[in-house]
């Protein structure tokens, strides 16, 4: 009786095959599409910046498995008690995506709480510090002396603080007159004495809204020279040159002026 039942049920499942082909042969007619979700998470964690405008945000470290994924963002300002939301698709290798936001941000990270989601499962994502528009620090205390004659050599730092602030507003272009004027005020604490002088490595971030635009060009009118390159900008770092002795003599600031060039120009650094 068990084979006459196996053998029946074999012909039935034949006659129900259309033309005698087989399952797998089938077809599916008709127009609709199914997509397949991602069925697991391709990166562990991102980082999110702020534009200086603070109505963007970049999701930077994203992995290259998420290429071409789906993004979603979502942020909770609780200074101002609104959530806003936006998304993208992830560029094919990964890297970094700026997400639109549809209103402005009150701060560029404090208060901030952030939700990410890439291909539709959710990933820690941590604020990334923002640079002030200024800072500065010690990269070593400059040594004179006569044997043999006007011998220069540096230690590193042994606690002595350099701080930087802005000297009033930096100008805003005019027509015919694309350049900013900027200057800096750099202080510092030491025990130094005599002709030592603290080095000194001052910081700019012209991403910051205080500037009127991120430069191509810098002239010195302070007797300075630019340490980083095209490629750091809107970031640019500097130092000091001689006959300050590379720095600022304990207890006696110094004030860096410079000409910002929004197009052209500039000759400790152009980029145009």
């Amino acid at each position: 009786m068990r084979r006459i039942a196996a053998v029946l049920a074999l012909v039935v499942a034949i006659l129900l095959t259309p033309n005698g082909a087989s399952a797998a042969q089938l077809t599916i007619v008709g127009s609709r599409t199914f997509h397949a979700a991602s069925f697991s998470r391709c990166d562990d964690a991102v980082v999110l910046l702020t534009s200086a405008s603070r109505t963007s945000v970049q999701v930077k470290d994203l992995a290259p498995a998420c290429g071409s994924a789906n993004l979603r963002l979502w942020v909770w300002d609780s200074n101002s008690q609104k959530e806003l939301s936006g998304g993208g698709i992830v560029p094919a290798l990964g890297g970094t995506l700026t997400i639109t936001l549809p209103g402005k941000l009150s701060s560029a990270g404090a208060g901030l709480t952030a939700f990410v989601t890439v291909g539709s499962w959710g990933v820690p994502a941590t604020w990334e510090a923002v640079l002030p528009a200024v800072t500065c620090t010690v990269t070593g205390i400059v040594h004179w002396g006569n044997n043999p004659r006007w011998t220069r050599w540096v230690t590193a730092p042994a606690g002595e603080t350099c701080t930087a602030a802005l000297v009033g507003t930096p100008t805003t272009p005019r027509p015919g007159s694309p350049y900013s004027d900027v200057s800096v005020l750099i202080a510092t604490t030491s025990t130094t004495t005599g002709d030592d002088s603290i080095q000194w490595e001052l910081t700019m971030n012209f991403a910051d809204p205080v500037f009127p635009f991120v430069p191509v060009g810098l002239t010195s009118w302070s007797n300075f020279h630019v340490s980083s390159t095209c490629s750091a900008l809107p970031v640019v770092r500097i130092g000091g040159d001689l006959p300050h002795h590379d720095g600022v003599t304990n207890g006696s600031p110094r004030q860096l002026n410079m000409r910002a060039f929004q197009s052209a120009g500039g000759d400790v650094l152009n980029c145009a």
